[in-house]
């Protein structure tokens, strides 16, 4: 009797387990202790930066704004980045407007704020914001900012990070060859090919001026390099871009910036 006792009360609590394996709890019979076995066993979880869009059309004092912007809802450093940049311009502009008279056509003050996901995956986001601020004149001041977020590490991510040497000649070569080569920045000057930059007449001038401005950000493919209007061309080019891919820069890029390509 004893026997089939015992051997019935194991056979009841290797029932219990199994039912407890099945669906992640362990009752022991007999017992109020409950076991989440699903707690125990380690997960991964992949972060992603959940972004979604916010759009104002207003008028404030003397200014209409027109601002489209990404609305950061789980990372926190960038979010407060891309709302400082914004809450700037709109300071600036508002500043400006109060401080002169306005009166006919100039009293149209406006600023215009966009921006382009460049990338948004689990290792990085890049987003690329543009503002467009007109005050008067013939035309408006366009800009750009580029925001780049570690998404593992949850921090930015500085330019002075994506290359072991941000001057390095070789590298700037490669993107001078790139632009000069480009079809939207060459013109007909009666038969003849010329580009519209400054100085890309005077090869290493034209170099010296893209190694000491412009911005530069990781894109899927590779890295991308953007330069405001004037720096490096006429107003009439807008702010002129290239984009190297990996495998034509990998030699250049710092161990960090090659992680957001494996």
């Amino acid at each position: 009797m004893k026997k089939f006792i015992v051997g019935a009360s194991i056979g009841l609590v290797l029932i219990a387990i199994g039912i407890g394996m099945s669906t992640g709890r362990i009752k022991i019979p007999g017992s109020e202790t409950v076991i989440d076995i699903a707690t125990t066993t380690p997960t991964s979880t992949i972060k992603m930066v959940i972004i979604k869009e916010k759009k104002f059309i207003t008028q404030e004092g003397k200014v209409e704004y027109t601002l489209v912007v990404p609305d950061v809802t789980n990372a926190p450093i960038l979010k407060k980045n891309i709302e400082d940049y914004v809450e700037g311009f709109k300071k600036n502009i508002a500043q400006v407007a109060a401080d002169i008279d306005l009166e006919g056509a100039s009293s149209n003050y406006s600023l215009n704020i966009n921006y382009d996901l460049v990338r948004n995956d689990s290792q990085i986001v890049v987003i690329k914001m543009s503002a467009y601020e007109f005050t008067g004149g013939a035309h408006g001041n366009p800009s750009f900012a580029f925001f780049q977020y570690d998404t593992q590490q949850e921090r930015m991510i500085g330019e002075e990070e994506i290359f072991i040497d941000r001057k390095n000649k070789d590298l700037f070569g490669i993107v001078q060859d790139v632009f000069l080569k480009k079809p939207e920045y060459i013109y007909d000057d009666g038969g003849t090919k010329r580009s519209m930059f400054f100085t890309s007449e005077y090869p290493q001038e034209f170099q010296e001026a893209l190694m000491g401005s412009g911005n530069i950000a990781f894109t899927k493919d590779g890295i991308i390099f953007k330069y405001g209007a004037y720096v490096i061309g006429p107003y009439a080019i807008g702010e002129p871009e290239v984009i190297l891919l990996y495998n034509q820069i990998e030699q250049f890029l710092s161990t960090y910036a090659k992680t957001f390509y494996k």
